[in-house]
């Protein structure tokens, strides 16, 4: 009985707060992809999850978002090899993450590129 009510009571705690988690995500992610623009624009470094991206989005054709989205694509299949049985596919939503990461960090690079940094 005891049990029962346990679950019972976290799928009604988690019922009333999943809209304001996720939008906490987002808004994180966006916090997240802002920072990662303002510092590769203001010549400071990134980041060091966001460093390699950067460097092959300077001897490569593709953008720091969508080389974002390939490492973490790496790092979620070397997670899944890993981890083998005890990765849980729900574990798998890391993956829209880091993809809503990636292109937010290409819109965030494209939106902040009127801002000219000559000197501070």
């Amino acid at each position: 009985m005891r049990h029962e009510n346990r679950g019972r009571k976290r799928r009604e705690l988690n019922k009333p707060h999943l809209v304001r988690r996720y939008l906490l995500l987002v808004v994180g992610l966006w916090i997240m992809a802002f920072g990662v623009a303002f510092s590769i624009k203001a010549g400071l470094g990134t980041s060091p999850i966001s460093s390699l991206p950067y460097v092959v989005s300077l001897i490569s054709p593709l953008t720091v978002g969508t080389a974002t989205i390939a490492m973490h694509c790496v790092l979620i299949l070397l997670q899944i090899i890993l981890l083998r049985r005890n990765f849980h596919p729900i574990q798998l939503l890391q993956l829209p993450v880091a993809i809503a990461f990636g292109y937010l960090t290409d819109f965030a690079i494209w939106a902040i590129g009127w801002i000219s940094v000559d000197a501070y």
